[in-house]
C-alpha cells in the first residue's frame, strides 16, 4: 500500500494514459476522470525488468525478420539500451548488440554469419568481454544505416530499419 491507501495491485489493473504497466504500449484516455488522480502514482511505479535478458528476444521475433524500430525493440525487451549499440554490463555481460556503422580504420568488417566490432569499455566493450568469457548468446539487430551488402533495406517512410540476425557468439 501507499500513502494513498492504494494497492500496488489495484495500480497494476488501473488503466494509465501514459503507458500499460503490463505491455509498454502506449494507450491514450484510457482513463476515466475519477481515476485521473492515479496517474502521477502509477507514473512514479515503472514494472523493473532486469538489464540484460539473455536469448532469444522475449516477445517471437523471428530470426530475419525486419521492418523493426529501435522503439520497438527497447519496447519489447529485445535492445535494452536505447541509444547505445550495446546492451548490458560488465557483470552480467552483453545480451544484445545493434551494428549501424563499420569503421575501416578499425577493420570492422560485415561477412553475414560473422562479423567484426569493436567498442571501448564505456561503450559496452566491457558487457563483450564478459560475454566472451561466459561464451553467452548475443541477439544481433543489423540496421539500414550499416554501410553494408547485408544491411537491411531502408523502410518506406525512409526511417531507418533493424533486422534481428539471431544468436551470436564472439
Amino acid at each position: 500500500s501507499h500513502d494513498s491507501g492504494i494497492s500496488i495491485i489495484d495500480l497494476a489493473k488501473a488503466k494509465c494514459d501514459r503507458e500499460c504497466l503490463d505491455c509498454g504500449v502506449l494507450h491514450d484516455g484510457l482513463l476515466s476522470q475519477e481515476d485521473s488522480g492515479l496517474v502521477p502514482l502509477i507514473r512514479t511505479l515503472r514494472v523493473k525488468r532486469p538489464s540484460t535478458i539473455f536469448g532469444r528476444p522475449t516477445y517471437e521475433i523471428a530470426e530475419g525478420e525486419d521492418g523493426l524500430s529501435r522503439r520497438y525493440l527497447y519496447s519489447v525487451g529485445a535492445h535494452l539500451a536505447d541509444q547505445k549499440g550495446v546492451n548490458g554490463n560488465s557483470i552480467d555481460g552483453c545480451d544484445s548488440i545493434v551494428v549501424s556503422r563499420q569503421s575501416p580504420m578499425h577493420r570492422e568488417t560485415d561477412g553475414l554469419n560473422w562479423f567484426t566490432y569493436t567498442s571501448s569499455r564505456k561503450q559496452g566493450g566491457g558487457a563483450l568481454f564478459i560475454s566472451y568469457r561466459n561464451k553467452s548468446p548475443i541477439r544481433v539487430f543489423r540496421s539500414s544505416d550499416l554501410d553494408s551488402p547485408f544491411a537491411p533495406p531502408i523502410r518506406e517512410n525512409h526511417l531507418t530499419n533493424y533486422r534481428y540476425d539471431g544468436l551470436y557468439t564472439i
